[in-house]
């Protein structure tokens, strides 16, 4: 029994533990002229990257000296600012928590000045920092902030904090922000609109989890909290913001923001509404923004409530809630995309299709959200999370495609309305293989539902069990119309289509899990879970050529064989064991193994085809990972890793999907497992001295068996077949080179340059799936090369910066159609801040080459922003023109082994824009 319990030990509950360590930066700030030390010099270190910016801060001590920790990696300026001095700056390179060693920048001596104040500069009545037992504390006081600023502002301030993608860390560390000892409701984006003046204290501690408080046991899990703390005066109030937009073309913004301050019962509102193309959504603690469409339509509102309590017996800092969040979403899109392909054939024959599809689409979204979480005494607690929603999509398109026997531009620029007036005699009918204008209609309806429960019962000192129960379930129903009017070899077919499509998804789980400490050192963590998908499909398809038959314009004879029944049902399971083997202090070896075993089983009718599909797979995913690190300058890092990739379950199925009929889909019961072997090399080398930083990478991919998508094509009829297929295998070789270098304080040159070569394959189009396919193989040859150099002040940001890619691409079997592709950026971004004003500039130069649309040549690209803020900087102004030479256009290219595609599509990139944004502060009580 005991050898048992090893075993599951092993398996269930690997536990690693590494030591959080950190490079030290000290030094000494003396009086240039006296050589005394200098006591509450403020020492600021900024370590910047492309995307993030880290700043630690500190002061020096009675001696003149000061110490502090660096947890991020990169080339950092330091700063030293004290009343009555000259700024100083200095520039070096820390190793953040890859090291432990000590930086000591030498003596800073300030030279003394008649006036000399830095933004930085901290009240001498009040320390900026202080320590109450394992709690720091920040006085906002001691930080320099203008009128009307901002809670971010203050926060951004704090001696260690950055900001990630939307998320606050400090010391590299990931911030939950709470508020007088709670969450904070309205999330990281509320403190945007809060006024900074609101805080008293802001309190930076580690906060327990549920299991560690319980156990006295720290089991690793414990988060970084900023705390809040909030002047009595200001709670139980009203704050809000409201900003406008117009631009040019009639478009327009309008967002309002309402939200009660209060550690009981706080409150949100929120409404947005734009065409601006976007689409808006809010929660108790989140909110996301992204693009409808091409253009878009915006009408979103919600309004958010939370009830806080506490539990008798329970701990002090035990945050109990319940919140509730309904939401309403109108959201329109619309746009036109435009495509171009050329397949290749066997030999140097070639096909080359047109398409142009307009699109326009209506959504209404109703959700509501609940989340929850409590202790109904004090040994058992309860969370939950549930969404309860309703969509109604309502699409119309027109597509019109195209199909030649040779290249349509001779006819001339995208063809695509003389493919439809051609007279027969003329040369481009002659050309002509298959034209098609369709008309679609579909109306979608869709409910959600989604609960997730857990409960735990936590066990004094040893531990804890709980059980978790999740499931999903939606229903929804589709009806869609088509009408299609299809020329092939002169003869027009019109063909009307109709599908009423019921799908059901239910996916639950029910997880036990076991948390338990044996002795005070290992904590074993067990648990199991079982999960049961059932996916129903159905499709009841009609089609008639006879308009005769039509009631109305809804078709009555059942189409077979694209009605269909399928009913899947799923288990799977996945586990993982990996650790860490230190071979010496500069060497850690870092194995891991997954191991997914799933069972699956598809019921499937379609046409001819009645069949049960069986599938019971196991897969196992090994990794390596071998480390080293020779000091601060140099570390070198290996990796290999195995995957395999199964084919989709239905696309091993004989199907026959002819619900278009010019593009026709197969599936292939011979389908095989798809593996990938990688290996990847990275060296990196530092030059502290010369503020360089180097870093080499290698990597080699390895493909077996690659899932592709083999087509035949009928030049008759125009008509193209689709078949999923696997192809001979390939390789990939990269290498890339970063070099990024500082010179002194303001300037910086980074360079990426990297160059890839790949051998694939592919089938040629066929003339039909009976006959064998002929293998073609592609070779590609990538090159990019991306270069900046920057200068950046108190009042300038001067930034030129070029982007190059190159691709080249070799068939050795259909050299026709050898190709490549250039396109580059040349820009330069500027940015003037003078007091309250700041204005923004980015001239861009973009060219491209190699392609067979008419976007090829030189484009030249201008935006211009300048803002205004006023009344204490709780109102701004702003003014944007936006690409001023109108000459911005979406475009992208894709190459395969069979073909080469060409799209693009138009938005709003040319407009003149002005805004008004306003904060409501009310007044503190008194």
């Amino acid at each position: 029994m005991r050898r048992w319990l090893r075993i599951l030990l092993l398996v269930y509950s690997l536990h690693v533990t590494l030591s959080l360590q950190a490079d030290t930066v000290e030094g000494i700030v003396v009086d240039a002229e006296t050589r005394r030390p200098l006591v509450g010099v403020s020492v600021k270190a900024e370590t910047k990257s492309d995307d993030w910016s880290s700043i630690r801060m500190g002061e020096t001590d009675s001696l003149g000296h000061f110490k502090f920790e660096m947890w991020r990696e990169g080339r950092t300026v330091f700063t030293f600012s004290f009343i009555g001095y000259r700024l100083h700056r200095s520039v070096g390179y820390v190793y953040g928590m890859e090291s432990k060693d000590t930086l000591n920048i030498g003596t800073i001596a300030l030279r003394p000045t008649a006036i000399m104040l830095q933004k930085v500069e901290v009240s001498a009545k009040m320390p900026r920092i202080t320590m109450v037992g394992d709690t720091v504390v920040f006085h906002p006081e001691a930080f320099k902030l203008k009128d009307g600023d901002r809670l971010d502002v203050l926060i951004r301030k704090l001696p260690g904090v950055e900001q990630r993608d939307g998320k606050l860390f400090w010391n590299g560390k990931p911030i939950r922000l709470m508020m007088n000892g709670k969450d904070l409701f309205g999330g990281s984006s509320l403190v945007g609109q809060l006024p900074a003046e609101v805080a008293e204290k802001i309190k930076l501690y580690d906060k327990q989890s549920e299991l560690a408080k319980h156990t006295q046991n720290d089991d690793g899990n414990a988060e970084q909290v900023l705390d809040i703390q909030v002047k009595p005066g200001f709670l139980d109030k009203w704050y809000g913001y409201a900003i406008g937009n117009v631009r040019t073309k009639r478009e327009y913004k309008l967002e309002a923001r309402a939200f009660q301050l209060s550690d009981k019962n706080p409150v949100m509102l929120f409404g947005n509404l734009n065409n601006e193309n976007l689409a808006t959504e809010l929660g108790h603690e989140w909110y996301t923004a992204w693009d409808i469409d091409h253009y878009g339509r915006n009408q979103y509102a919600t309004a958010n409530y939370q009830y806080n309590w506490e539990t008798k017996g329970t701990d002090a800092e035990t945050n109990n809630y319940v919140n509730v969040g309904p939401s309403m979403a109108h959201r329109d899109g619309w746009g036109t995309d435009f495509e171009s392909t050329d397949y290749f054939l066997p030999g140097q024959e070639r096909s080359f299709s047109l398409s142009r599809n307009s699109y326009d689409s209506h959504e209404l979204a109703p959700k509501l959200l609940s989340e929850g979480f409590f202790y109904t005494d004090s040994i058992n607690q309860f969370e939950y999370s549930a969404a309860v929603g309703y969509t109604k999509t309502d699409r119309h398109s027109e597509t019109l495609r195209a199909r030649f026997d040779t290249n349509p531009y001779r006819f001339g620029d995208f063809p695509i309305e003389e493919s439809f007036a051609a007279a027969p005699g003329s040369d481009l009918y002659r050309h002509l293989v298959m034209r098609d204008r369709s008309y679609q209609s579909s109306i979608k309806e869709q409910g959600d539902v989604q609960l997730d429960l857990h409960w735990t019962h936590f066990m004094g000192r040893k531990g804890s069990y709980g059980v978790q129960a999740t499931t999903n379930f939606a229903h929804a129903l589709s009806r869609e119309h088509y009408n299609r009017s299809i020329w092939q070899q002169g003869n027009e077919t019109q063909l009307w289509q109709y599908g009423r499509k019921p799908d059901t998804e239910w996916k639950s789980h029910l997880t036990a899990s076991l948390s338990y400490w044996l002795g005070e050192k290992l904590l074993v963590d067990l648990s199991n879970s079982v999960g049961y998908d059932d996916l129903n499909h159905r499709n009841d398809f009609y089609a008639d050529t006879n308009a005769a038959k039509l009631r109305g314009d809804v078709p009555t004879t059942v189409d077979e064989t694209n009605s269909l029944r399928e009913h899947t049902h799923a288990w799977n399971n996945t586990m993982k064991l990996g650790t860490t083997v230190s071979l010496s202090e500069r060497l850690k070896l870092k194995p891991l193994l997954s191991w997914t075993e799933t069972s699956e089983k598809t019921t499937y009718h379609r046409g001819r085809l009645d069949t049960v599909a069986r599938r019971t797979s196991s897969v196992f995913s090994p990794e390596v990972k071998l480390l080293w690190k020779n000091g601060r300058k140099e570390g070198l890092d290996l990796s290999w890793n195995y995957t395999t990739t199964l084919p989709a379950l239905l696309s091993t199925l004989a199907y026959e999907d002819t619900t278009d009929p010019l593009y026709i889909s197969y599936g292939n019961a011979a389908l095989k497992r798809q593996h990938d072997h990688s290996f990847g090399l990275k060296y990196h080398r530092m030059f502290p001295r010369k503020q360089l930083n180097l870093l080499f990478s290698v990597d080699y991919k390895h493909t077996v068996n690659p899932l592709t998508t083999a087509f035949s094509y009928d030049d008759g009829t125009g008509v193209y077949r689709a078949k999923p297929m696997n192809v001979r295998g390939g390789n990939s070789y990269k290498a890339g080179l970063d070099y990024d270098q500082g010179l002194g304080v303001y300037w910086r040159v980074h360079n990426n340059v990297a160059v890839e070569w790949a051998k694939g394959h592919g089938y040629l189009l066929a003339k039909d799936f009976s006959r064998p396919l002929q293998l073609n193989p592609i070779h590609r040859l990538s090159f990019t090369d991306k270069l900046e150099v920057t200068y950046e002040s108190e009042h300038w940001i001067i930034r030129p910066y070029a982007e190059y890619y190159y691709n080249r691409y070799r068939y050795p079997v259909a050299s026709a159609n050898n190709s490549y592709s250039i396109r580059s950026f040349y820009g330069l971004e500027t940015t003037v801040k003078a007091g309250q004003f700041r204005l923004i500039s980015n001239l861009i130069d973009v060219y491209r080459a190699g392609n067979v649309a008419g976007f090829d040549g030189h484009r030249l690209l201008w935006t211009v922003k300048t803002a205004y803020s006023f009344l204490k900087n709780k109102a701004t102004i702003a003014l944007e023109m936006a690409d001023i030479f109108n000459r911005e256009v979406n475009f992208m290219s894709r190459s395969e082994a069979y073909s080469r595609t060409e799209k693009w599509y138009e938005t709003n990139h040319h407009y003149l824009s002005l805004s008004f944004g306003y904060q409501l502060d009310p007044k503190p009580k008194r």
